[in-house]
């Protein structure tokens, strides 16, 4: 059987800096993820991996300006992360787009506004960026994999339950939905939209299987 990883990289980014003292995932992480632990589970033992999928935004890159000095920080990066996985073999980088949505105060600089009875200054503005065509990409995706019989089975990694009716529509396709929520917990409708929880412990590298219908 042919089987296909998904990956939710906000998910995975945010769950692996949590465990790992704010340290992002590099591309190695990512690769041993799928290859040395998702691939060598009972439940897809024997099975032929088609392709990993890694969805995110790319860093934005462009040009702000500070609404009250008016200085501009450019924000064009160097090459990163997911040029790094999209060169690695079976992976396909699926990039949305990181819009900027404004700027805000931090927690910590309003507490001190307050506190001080001062004004804004620049430095306690934040710019905020919204991620664009993310999750869409992956609903169409399971549902072009599981529709177009391309895999037997899906591996999502995720803990989103927006992803719920795709999951449906794959599992009435046909195909069979593993889900990889890495000890995060979620919605109970989530874990009911999965033929089986791979469950891997982020913290020291070991993991186990549950059918649907065990414990999860």
């Amino acid at each position: 059987m042919k089987a296909a990883i998904l990956i939710d990289g906000a998910f995975l980014r945010a769950r692996h800096r949590q465990i790992h003292n704010g340290r992002y995932p590099s591309a190695d992480y990512v690769e041993a993820l799928c290859l040395d632990r998702i691939m060598s589970s009972p439940l897809l033992a024997g099975d032929y991996l088609f392709r990993i999928y890694y969805y995110d935004c790319r860093p934005f890159a462009g040009t702000l300006y500070n609404p009250i000095t008016g200085e501009s920080t450019d924000y064009t990066a160097a090459p990163t992360f997911l040029d790094n996985l999209a060169h690695r073999d079976f992976f396909q980088v699926r990039a949305g787009e990181l819009k900027f949505s404004g700027w805000r105060l931090s927690d910590e600089s309003l507490k001190r506004i307050i506190d001080e009875g001062r004004l804004i200054k620049s430095d306690d503005l934040q710019p905020t960026f919204q991620q664009k065509q993310v999750d869409i990409n992956i609903g169409l995706d399971i549902a072009w994999l599981s529709q177009q019989g391309i895999v037997d089975k899906i591996v999502l990694i995720t803990s989103d339950s927006d992803f719920i009716p795709a999951m449906d529509f794959a599992r009435q396709s046909g195909a069979q939905i593993y889900l990889v929520h890495l000890d995060v917990p979620v919605k109970e409708s989530l874990l009911e939209s999965a033929d089986a929880i791979i469950r891997i412990d982020p913290c020291n590298d070991a993991f186990h299987c549950s059918l649907n219908g065990d414990a999860k």
